[in-house]
Protein backbone atom coordinates (compact mmCIF):
# COMPACT_ATOMS: atom_id res chain seq x y z
CA UNK A 1 0.00 0.00 0.00
CA UNK A 2 2.98 2.54 0.90
CA UNK A 3 4.58 1.80 -2.56
CA UNK A 4 1.24 2.71 -3.99
CA UNK A 5 0.61 5.61 -2.43
CA UNK A 6 4.38 6.34 -3.38
CA UNK A 7 4.38 5.69 -7.27
CA UNK A 8 0.68 6.37 -8.19
CA UNK A 9 -1.28 9.06 -6.15
CA UNK A 10 1.32 11.38 -7.04
CA UNK A 11 0.57 10.93 -10.54
CA UNK A 12 -3.31 10.66 -10.07
CA UNK A 13 -3.64 13.32 -7.51
CA UNK A 14 -0.83 15.64 -8.10
CA UNK A 15 -1.18 15.51 -12.31
CA UNK A 16 -3.84 13.41 -14.34
CA UNK A 17 -6.40 14.69 -12.16
CA UNK A 18 -5.77 17.98 -12.64
CA UNK A 19 -5.24 17.82 -16.28
CA UNK A 20 -8.62 16.07 -16.29
CA UNK A 21 -10.99 18.80 -14.69
CA UNK A 22 -9.05 21.76 -14.96
CA UNK A 23 -9.14 22.42 -18.59
CA UNK A 24 -12.45 24.29 -19.59
CA UNK A 25 -12.67 24.97 -22.75
CA UNK A 26 -11.43 23.45 -26.69
CA UNK A 27 -8.99 26.58 -26.27
CA UNK A 28 -7.37 25.84 -22.97
CA UNK A 29 -7.14 22.29 -24.23
CA UNK A 30 -5.18 23.37 -27.23
CA UNK A 31 -2.98 25.68 -25.61
CA UNK A 32 -2.12 22.45 -23.04
CA UNK A 33 -1.36 20.31 -25.95
CA UNK A 34 0.80 22.15 -28.05
CA UNK A 35 3.00 22.81 -24.11
CA UNK A 36 2.83 19.38 -24.22
CA UNK A 37 4.21 19.00 -27.94
CA UNK A 38 7.09 22.15 -27.58
CA UNK A 39 8.48 20.99 -24.35
CA UNK A 40 9.81 17.75 -26.40
CA UNK A 41 11.65 19.70 -28.75
CA UNK A 42 14.43 20.90 -26.44
CA UNK A 43 14.24 16.93 -25.20
CA UNK A 44 14.87 15.82 -28.65
CA UNK A 45 17.36 18.29 -29.01
CA UNK A 46 19.37 17.08 -26.09
CA UNK A 47 18.85 13.30 -27.56
CA UNK A 48 20.70 14.39 -30.66
CA UNK A 49 23.49 16.10 -28.80
CA UNK A 50 23.85 13.16 -26.40
CA UNK A 51 23.73 9.93 -28.65
CA UNK A 52 20.27 9.58 -28.25
CA UNK A 53 20.24 9.87 -24.17
CA UNK A 54 17.75 11.54 -22.62
CA UNK A 55 18.08 14.33 -19.84
CA UNK A 56 17.34 12.46 -17.13
CA UNK A 57 14.92 11.26 -14.75
CA UNK A 58 12.64 8.95 -15.79
CA UNK A 59 13.70 9.49 -19.34
CA UNK A 60 17.23 8.94 -19.39
CA UNK A 61 17.99 6.06 -21.70
CA UNK A 62 17.18 5.57 -25.53
CA UNK A 63 14.38 3.42 -24.80
CA UNK A 64 12.91 5.97 -22.77
CA UNK A 65 13.33 9.10 -24.73
CA UNK A 66 11.78 6.97 -27.74
CA UNK A 67 9.07 6.74 -25.83
CA UNK A 68 8.19 10.28 -24.82
CA UNK A 69 9.14 11.31 -28.33
CA UNK A 70 6.66 8.93 -30.37
CA UNK A 71 3.50 10.50 -28.04
CA UNK A 72 4.95 13.96 -28.81
CA UNK A 73 4.82 13.10 -32.73
CA UNK A 74 1.39 11.94 -32.80
CA UNK A 75 -0.08 15.11 -30.98
CA UNK A 76 2.21 17.06 -33.05
CA UNK A 77 0.77 15.75 -36.51
CA UNK A 78 -2.57 16.78 -35.85
CA UNK A 79 -1.78 20.23 -34.61
CA UNK A 80 0.01 20.41 -37.87
CA UNK A 81 -2.93 19.72 -39.94
CA UNK A 82 -5.53 21.43 -37.55
CA UNK A 83 -3.74 24.61 -37.84
CA UNK A 84 -4.70 26.77 -40.98
CA UNK A 85 -1.73 29.13 -40.04
CA UNK A 86 1.39 28.70 -42.15
CA UNK A 87 4.32 29.72 -39.48
CA UNK A 88 2.58 27.72 -36.58
CA UNK A 89 2.60 24.81 -39.58
CA UNK A 90 6.38 25.73 -40.15
CA UNK A 91 7.47 25.35 -36.42
CA UNK A 92 5.24 22.28 -35.54
CA UNK A 93 7.25 20.81 -38.92
CA UNK A 94 10.66 21.48 -37.52
CA UNK A 95 9.54 20.29 -34.21
CA UNK A 96 8.19 16.90 -35.27
CA UNK A 97 11.45 16.34 -37.34
CA UNK A 98 14.16 16.89 -34.60
CA UNK A 99 12.17 14.75 -32.86
CA UNK A 100 12.01 12.10 -35.33
CA UNK A 101 16.14 12.54 -35.65
CA UNK A 102 16.11 12.14 -31.54
CA UNK A 103 14.05 8.73 -31.77
CA UNK A 104 16.77 7.50 -34.74
CA UNK A 105 19.87 8.97 -33.33
CA UNK A 106 18.58 6.16 -29.87
CA UNK A 107 19.71 3.34 -31.74
CA UNK A 108 16.23 1.95 -30.25
CA UNK A 109 14.39 -0.47 -31.61
CA UNK A 110 11.00 -0.28 -29.96
CA UNK A 111 11.66 3.40 -30.25
CA UNK A 112 11.42 2.68 -34.22
CA UNK A 113 8.33 0.12 -33.63
CA UNK A 114 6.83 2.74 -31.91
CA UNK A 115 7.25 5.62 -34.59
CA UNK A 116 6.04 3.48 -37.30
CA UNK A 117 3.28 2.85 -35.49
CA UNK A 118 1.89 6.21 -35.09
CA UNK A 119 2.15 6.41 -38.70
CA UNK A 120 0.44 3.22 -39.23
CA UNK A 121 -2.23 4.34 -36.86
CA UNK A 122 -2.00 7.74 -37.83
CA UNK A 123 -3.10 6.85 -41.53
CA UNK A 124 -5.33 4.12 -41.00
CA UNK A 125 -7.72 6.14 -39.03
CA UNK A 126 -7.08 9.49 -40.99
CA UNK A 127 -10.19 10.26 -43.32
CA UNK A 128 -9.87 13.68 -44.94
CA UNK A 129 -6.17 14.34 -43.72
CA UNK A 130 -4.75 10.93 -45.30
CA UNK A 131 -2.80 12.26 -48.28
CA UNK A 132 -0.88 14.71 -46.14
CA UNK A 133 -0.12 11.89 -43.56
CA UNK A 134 0.98 9.76 -46.33
CA UNK A 135 3.19 12.55 -47.72
CA UNK A 136 4.66 13.08 -43.82
CA UNK A 137 5.69 9.47 -43.97
CA UNK A 138 7.62 9.29 -47.42
CA UNK A 139 9.89 12.12 -46.59
CA UNK A 140 10.21 10.76 -42.91
CA UNK A 141 11.08 7.38 -44.83
CA UNK A 142 13.33 8.68 -47.22
CA UNK A 143 15.35 11.00 -45.29
CA UNK A 144 15.98 8.03 -42.74
CA UNK A 145 17.05 5.91 -45.59
CA UNK A 146 19.36 8.91 -46.83
CA UNK A 147 20.70 10.07 -43.84
CA UNK A 148 20.87 7.23 -41.19
CA UNK A 149 24.39 5.77 -40.64
CA UNK A 150 25.49 2.60 -41.58
CA UNK A 151 25.63 1.34 -37.70
CA UNK A 152 21.96 2.30 -37.53
CA UNK A 153 20.42 0.34 -40.84
CA UNK A 154 22.68 -2.25 -39.04
CA UNK A 155 21.26 -2.39 -35.61
CA UNK A 156 17.74 -1.86 -36.79
CA UNK A 157 18.62 -4.81 -39.06
CA UNK A 158 18.01 -6.88 -35.90
CA UNK A 159 15.25 -6.42 -35.37
CA UNK A 160 13.73 -9.97 -36.48
CA UNK A 161 16.83 -11.81 -34.65
CA UNK A 162 15.96 -10.03 -31.96
CA UNK A 163 14.13 -12.96 -29.74
CA UNK A 164 17.76 -14.99 -29.70
CA UNK A 165 19.28 -15.76 -26.25
CA UNK A 166 22.09 -13.31 -27.40
CA UNK A 167 20.31 -10.58 -28.24
CA UNK A 168 18.57 -8.28 -25.56
CA UNK A 169 15.05 -9.20 -27.21
CA UNK A 170 16.05 -12.71 -25.72
CA UNK A 171 16.27 -11.36 -22.16
CA UNK A 172 13.49 -9.44 -22.15
CA UNK A 173 11.58 -12.56 -23.14
CA UNK A 174 12.96 -14.24 -19.96
CA UNK A 175 11.70 -11.49 -18.09
CA UNK A 176 8.16 -11.68 -19.14
CA UNK A 177 8.20 -15.60 -18.51
CA UNK A 178 9.23 -14.59 -15.27
CA UNK A 179 6.34 -12.12 -15.17
CA UNK A 180 4.19 -14.53 -16.69
CA UNK A 181 4.63 -16.88 -13.67
CA UNK A 182 4.23 -14.13 -11.38
CA UNK A 183 0.57 -14.00 -12.43
CA UNK A 184 -0.24 -17.16 -12.73
CA UNK A 185 0.25 -17.51 -9.10
CA UNK A 186 -1.01 -14.48 -8.11
CA UNK A 187 -3.78 -13.66 -10.77
CA UNK A 188 -6.41 -11.87 -8.77
CA UNK A 189 -4.55 -8.81 -7.37
CA UNK A 190 -0.79 -9.52 -8.36
CA UNK A 191 2.65 -8.95 -6.26
CA UNK A 192 1.80 -5.08 -5.82
CA UNK A 193 3.40 -2.33 -7.20
CA UNK A 194 7.22 -2.32 -7.64
CA UNK A 195 6.98 -6.23 -6.78
CA UNK A 196 8.29 -7.74 -9.56
CA UNK A 197 11.87 -7.05 -8.64
CA UNK A 198 11.37 -8.34 -5.03
CA UNK A 199 10.08 -11.68 -5.87
CA UNK A 200 11.74 -12.07 -9.58
CA UNK A 201 14.44 -14.14 -7.66
CA UNK A 202 12.08 -16.64 -7.15
CA UNK A 203 11.41 -17.43 -10.40
CA UNK A 204 14.57 -17.23 -11.80
CA UNK A 205 16.00 -19.87 -14.38
CA UNK A 206 20.08 -20.08 -13.46
CA UNK A 207 20.38 -22.81 -16.15
CA UNK A 208 19.74 -19.91 -18.84
CA UNK A 209 20.99 -16.36 -16.96
CA UNK A 210 23.05 -15.95 -13.82
CA UNK A 211 21.89 -12.71 -12.80
CA UNK A 212 20.34 -12.61 -9.37
CA UNK A 213 16.63 -10.92 -10.93
CA UNK A 214 16.95 -8.90 -7.53
CA UNK A 215 15.17 -5.56 -8.55
CA UNK A 216 15.51 -6.18 -11.72
CA UNK A 217 12.18 -4.76 -14.43
CA UNK A 218 10.46 -6.69 -16.61
CA UNK A 219 11.63 -4.23 -19.50
CA UNK A 220 7.42 -4.08 -20.49
CA UNK A 221 4.46 -2.49 -19.68
CA UNK A 222 2.23 -5.13 -19.40
CA UNK A 223 4.30 -7.20 -17.96
CA UNK A 224 4.57 -5.13 -15.38
CA UNK A 225 0.88 -3.81 -15.11
CA UNK A 226 0.04 -7.88 -15.31
CA UNK A 227 1.82 -9.80 -12.57
CA UNK A 228 1.87 -6.86 -9.97
CA UNK A 229 -1.72 -6.11 -10.39
CA UNK A 230 -3.51 -8.93 -11.43
CA UNK A 231 -6.96 -9.52 -13.30
CA UNK A 232 -8.21 -6.42 -11.16
CA UNK A 233 -5.64 -4.15 -12.12
CA UNK A 234 -6.05 -5.16 -16.07
CA UNK A 235 -9.22 -4.41 -16.11
CA UNK A 236 -9.22 -1.20 -14.65
CA UNK A 237 -6.24 -0.31 -16.63
CA UNK A 238 -8.38 -1.84 -20.43
CA UNK A 239 -11.40 0.08 -18.97
CA UNK A 240 -9.33 3.32 -18.71
CA UNK A 241 -8.14 3.06 -22.21
CA UNK A 242 -11.89 1.78 -23.77
CA UNK A 243 -13.59 5.00 -21.97
CA UNK A 244 -10.51 6.88 -23.53
CA UNK A 245 -10.95 5.44 -27.23
CA UNK A 246 -15.12 5.59 -27.00
CA UNK A 247 -14.78 9.29 -26.24
CA UNK A 248 -12.60 9.95 -29.24
CA UNK A 249 -14.70 7.75 -31.68
CA UNK A 250 -17.50 10.14 -30.60
CA UNK A 251 -15.81 13.28 -31.45
CA UNK A 252 -14.75 11.50 -34.67
CA UNK A 253 -18.22 11.17 -35.18
CA UNK A 254 -19.58 14.60 -34.48
CA UNK A 255 -17.51 15.97 -37.12
CA UNK A 256 -17.90 13.19 -40.08
CA UNK A 257 -21.48 13.81 -39.46
CA UNK A 258 -20.55 18.05 -39.63
CA UNK A 259 -17.26 18.47 -41.61
CA UNK A 260 -17.43 22.11 -42.05
CA UNK A 261 -18.50 22.87 -38.32
CA UNK A 262 -14.88 24.34 -37.07
CA UNK A 263 -15.35 23.61 -33.33
CA UNK A 264 -16.06 19.87 -33.96
CA UNK A 265 -13.28 19.71 -36.85
CA UNK A 266 -11.06 21.37 -33.72
CA UNK A 267 -11.98 18.59 -31.25
CA UNK A 268 -11.65 15.83 -33.34
CA UNK A 269 -7.99 16.61 -34.47
CA UNK A 270 -7.08 17.26 -31.14
CA UNK A 271 -8.54 13.99 -30.11
CA UNK A 272 -6.90 11.91 -33.12
CA UNK A 273 -3.69 13.55 -31.93
CA UNK A 274 -3.92 12.11 -28.49
CA UNK A 275 -5.09 9.12 -29.67
CA UNK A 276 -1.97 8.09 -31.82
CA UNK A 277 0.17 9.62 -28.67
CA UNK A 278 -1.79 6.79 -26.94
CA UNK A 279 -1.03 4.03 -29.19
CA UNK A 280 2.69 5.23 -29.70
CA UNK A 281 3.02 4.91 -26.16
CA UNK A 282 0.99 1.76 -25.57
CA UNK A 283 3.19 -0.03 -28.08
CA UNK A 284 6.34 1.87 -27.37
CA UNK A 285 5.84 0.47 -24.18
CA UNK A 286 5.72 -3.19 -24.90
CA UNK A 287 9.75 -3.10 -24.77
CA UNK A 288 9.79 -0.84 -21.65
CA UNK A 289 9.00 -0.74 -18.06
CA UNK A 290 6.97 2.57 -18.25
CA UNK A 291 3.76 1.51 -16.53
CA UNK A 292 4.45 4.63 -13.72
CA UNK A 293 6.11 6.88 -16.36
CA UNK A 294 3.80 9.83 -16.07
CA UNK A 295 2.94 9.85 -20.53
CA UNK A 296 0.35 7.34 -20.54
CA UNK A 297 -1.51 9.31 -17.79
CA UNK A 298 -1.23 12.43 -18.87
CA UNK A 299 -2.76 11.29 -21.95
CA UNK A 300 -5.67 9.61 -20.42
CA UNK A 301 -6.55 12.93 -18.85
CA UNK A 302 -6.58 14.99 -21.35
CA UNK A 303 -8.37 12.59 -23.73
CA UNK A 304 -11.18 12.30 -21.24
CA UNK A 305 -10.54 16.32 -20.63
CA UNK A 306 -11.17 16.87 -24.27
CA UNK A 307 -14.15 14.68 -24.59
CA UNK A 308 -15.62 16.23 -21.40
CA UNK A 309 -15.42 19.91 -22.92
CA UNK A 310 -16.76 18.85 -26.37
CA UNK A 311 -19.26 17.26 -24.89
CA UNK A 312 -20.35 20.14 -22.95
CA UNK A 313 -19.84 22.37 -26.30
CA UNK A 314 -21.96 20.37 -27.95
CA UNK A 315 -24.95 20.02 -25.33
CA UNK A 316 -24.83 23.63 -25.31
CA UNK A 317 -25.39 24.05 -28.93
CA UNK A 318 -27.94 21.55 -29.10
CA UNK A 319 -29.94 23.78 -25.69
CA UNK A 320 -29.31 27.00 -27.76
CA UNK A 321 -30.67 25.37 -31.34
CA UNK A 322 -33.83 24.21 -29.37
CA UNK A 323 -34.15 27.70 -27.54
CA UNK A 324 -34.15 29.38 -31.07
CA UNK A 325 -36.47 26.67 -32.55
CA UNK A 326 -38.93 27.55 -29.47
CA UNK A 327 -39.02 31.57 -29.94
CA UNK A 328 -39.54 31.07 -33.97
CA UNK A 329 -42.47 28.39 -32.95
CA UNK A 330 -43.79 31.03 -31.00
CA UNK A 331 -43.75 33.96 -33.18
Amino acid sequence: MEKLQIDVLPLVLGCALPMAVLPNSMRAIKILLTAFFAVHIPTAIHGIKSGGYGPGGWFGDQNDLSFALNAAIGIGTYLFLESYVGKRKAWIAIGMGIMVTAVIVSFSRGGLLGLASVGAYLFMTAKRSRMPILVMCVIGIVAILLFAPAEWKEEMGTIDTAASAQDTGGKRLYYWEIGWKMFLDHPLTGVGTENYGIRAPEYRDTSRFKESMWKRVAHSLYFTLIPEHGLVGIFIFLGMLRACFRGHRRLQQRYDDDPEHETRRTAAMLSSGLSAAMVASLVTGTFVSVLYYPPVWFLAALMGSLADVADMEHEAEEADAAELAELEASS
